[in-house]
């Protein structure tokens, strides 16, 4: 015969392990969505950074050139693949 005083310690235990392996899989879906949505943008879109390059430093002298750069389409196909893949972990396990 169960006492409530001697399984009250391991329910708590385990609506604690239920939550934390919620939470991490409800943060592997929200990261899938968050890289999905932004592979998204950078092949659809594109993106781009300015890089600032200083070219010449004497003394009181100081040039720098502006550059503009464009993030490769590749980076943003794996963004994708990758937000594909942590929403199926974040799934598969959320129902198991």
């Amino acid at each position: 015969m169960l006492r409530s005083s001697d399984t009250g310690s391991s329910i708590r235990d385990l609506s604690v392990g239920r939550f934390f392996r919620g939470a991490l899989m409800r943060g592997s879906v929200v990261g899938g969505i968050v890289l999905l949505l932004a592979g998204g943008f950078i092949l659809l879109r594109g993106a781009s950074f300015t890089r600032d390059k200083t070219v010449i430093d004497m003394g009181p002298l100081k040039a720098s050139v502006s550059e503009k750069q464009s993030v490769p389409t590749w980076v943003g196909a794996v963004a994708v693949a990758a937000g594909i893949a942590l929403i199926g972990v974040g799934a598969t396990r959320s129902r198991g």
